[in-house]
């Protein structure tokens, strides 16, 4: 008997649960559902802004670090802090200028941050760093190369030239600008070479835009730049330390022997009258040079009885010019660009705030109803349900509206921050 009623008992149980237990299935199911649905449509949204967010940021290509930049470049200044005390001292002024420049290129702060601290590593004094790096920045732009090479492209040629304060900078700016244009180089492979030449060539007196032109002519025939100073140097040794036969043929052309050889005189006039007076004797080039690496500048500089040299140095001074408009170039395209994506995200607030939130709470609202339903259901049954959903379903539900929650502010905080940048 007492096993018949316990039957009784649970067969009743089961009758009396089972359709609160069906409707609780049906609005758990619905919860899902919607959750589901919401974060489709936010994954929708997202992907979209997100796609047009990307593009906006490569064509700037230096603001890469749009919620990480600040804290990257309060790291990267207070190294430069560690250069003294004169650079100590003027940290404070250093970031609001270093701010002000990054609003007027376009690179990122922590990358002229990073560049100040290599600008004054170089030697450069503190008082005139940020100038310095003004001309670094403007060569970058311009000549669409990384931040970092060319401030050791200007440190390397100032050091050989004793070159110091903003203007001395800028020439050599407009040099290797030049020079990138002439040749069949880069401002990097420029920066990763000129170290081989600057200090042999100030040595020895030959000019800067002589120098530039020179090896952006011998990379139009070599095999990159690295073999291009490696052969101009090996070519002005050559001269520096003569052969017996290019001693006979200095000798016979009266150019002094010795660093005193380049003073005042074209190099592509004097390698010319190298190879001429070597083919008067019969000398072959390597034997008169000496090495073999040297060959192809000295044939290359002297070529066409030095026309083509000094045709590109016409072309070399003239082009230096050009560093300052390229750059006005730049700015321009630059500010059209900041301008058509204040726009973007002012819309993709907007739409945000007007469509993806209004579902977000839409779906919030359907759901915690749907809870209720379950919570009241469950009560008329004589159901210990209430626990259950309050400590299994609601957490899960708060997990829901926690993450909405976050990934809005998240979102309206890079908005108003990249806002605020573009103000």
């Amino acid at each position: 008997m007492a096993s018949e009623a316990l039957l009784r008992i649970k067969l009743l149980a089961k009758n009396l649960t089972g359709p609160a237990f069906t409707k609780v299935r049906r609005s758990l199911l619905a919860v899902q559902r919607l959750g589901q649905r919401a974060f489709r449509t936010m994954g929708r949204a997202a992907k979209s802004a997100q796609i047009q967010i990307l593009g906006i940021v490569a064509a700037f290509g230096g603001f890469r670090a749009l919620v990480s930049g600040p804290a990257e470049f309060n790291r990267e200044l207070a190294r430069t802090a560690t250069l003294g005390e004169e650079a100590r001292g003027r940290i404070e002024e250093f970031g609001t200028a270093v701010r002000d420049l990054s609003v007027a290129s376009g690179v990122a702060p922590d990358q002229l941050a990073d560049g100040l601290f290599n600008v004054i590593s170089a030697g450069t004094q503190a008082s005139d760093a940020m100038g310095v790096l003004e001309e670094a920045t403007r060569l970058a732009v311009a000549g669409q190369s990384d931040l970092t090479a060319a401030v050791k492209g200007l440190a390397t040629v100032a050091n050989s030239f004793s070159l110091t304060g903003q203007e001395g900078f800028r020439e050599i700016a407009e040099n290797l600008f030049a020079a990138q244009v002439i040749g069949k180089t880069t401002i990097e492979e420029l920066s990763n070479n000129i170290g081989k030449l600057g200090a042999i060539a100030a040595n020895s007196a030959i000019p800067m835009d002589q120098l530039f032109t020179a090896l952006s002519e011998v990379t139009q025939v070599a095999n990159n730049t690295e073999e291009a100073s490696t052969g101009l140097r090996a070519a002005i040794i050559a001269i520096k330390k003569p052969t017996t036969e290019m001693k006979e043929i200095l000798i016979d052309l009266g150019i002094p022997l010795g660093d005193a050889a380049f003073k005042g005189r074209n190099l592509g006039e004097m390698f010319a009258g190298i190879r001429k007076r070597a083919k008067e004797l019969d000398y072959p080039m390597e034997v008169v040079v000496g090495k073999v690496r040297a060959v192809t500048a000295a044939l290359i500089l002297g070529e066409e009885g030095g026309d083509r040299y000094n045709r590109a140095l016409s072309k070399q001074r003239r082009l230096m010019d050009e560093l300052g408009i390229s750059y006005e170039v730049m700015q321009k395209q630059l500010a059209t660009t900041i301008d058509r994506t204040k726009n973007l995200f002012t819309v993709l607030a907007q739409d945000f705030s007007a469509g993806a939130l209004i579902g977000v709470n839409e779906t919030l609202k359907a759901s915690i109803e749907n809870l209720q339903i379950m919570r009241v259901e469950a009560q008329i049954f004589g159901l210990e349900f209430r626990k259950s959903i309050e400590t299994q379903v609601l957490p899960g539900v708060s997990k829901i509206t926690n993450s909405f929650k976050f990934m809005f502010h998240s979102t309206m905080l890079i908005i108003h921050s990249i806002q605020g940048r573009f103000e």
